[in-house]
């Protein structure tokens, strides 16, 4: 975990609870995490996903914060894409196509995307396990 989060955030600590949310997440907890803005929600989602296999839905309201996210987390080489309403059709398209090449069902392709950002861990990156969503606000 600590290795994680020194290399890909270059963290040398967690934030208080961060630790043991995450901790919780591995175990297979169900965690309602509620912190202060700037308490680092986002690594108590981020960490598991690279730490476990497949792919981790975040459901965002917000679509400014997922493209923030996305594309800080690919600036670190993480895999990460975001479907939200301000994506074209060719876009969610690709996006889609190249998770259910990896194993998702067609049956989780809607016309109406959920808002959402996907990250592949990058130790798994042909399977796919879709975990309990993560809802942030």
């Amino acid at each position: 975990m600590h290795l994680i989060l020194q290399r890909y955030f270059g963290h040398t600590a967690f934030n208080p609870y961060q630790r043991e949310i995450i901790q919780d997440i591995l175990d297979g907890r169900d965690v309602l995490a509620v912190l202060a803005t700037g308490g680092g929600k986002s690594l108590c989602y981020q960490v598991p996903a690279l730490i476990g296999e497949g792919i981790t839905l975040v459901i965002s309201p917000l679509i400014a914060l997922m493209k923030d996210q996305v594309d800080d987390l690919q600036a670190r080489g993480i895999g990460a894409e975001a479907l939200n309403s301000s994506g074209s059709y060719a876009t969610t398209r690709r996006i889609l196509s190249s998770r259910s090449g990896a194993g998702m069902r067609s049956g989780a392709q809607t016309s109406q995307p959920p808002q959402g950002a996907l990250t592949r861990s990058p130790k798994y990156s042909r399977s796919i396990v879709l975990r309990h969503p993560v809802v942030v606000q």
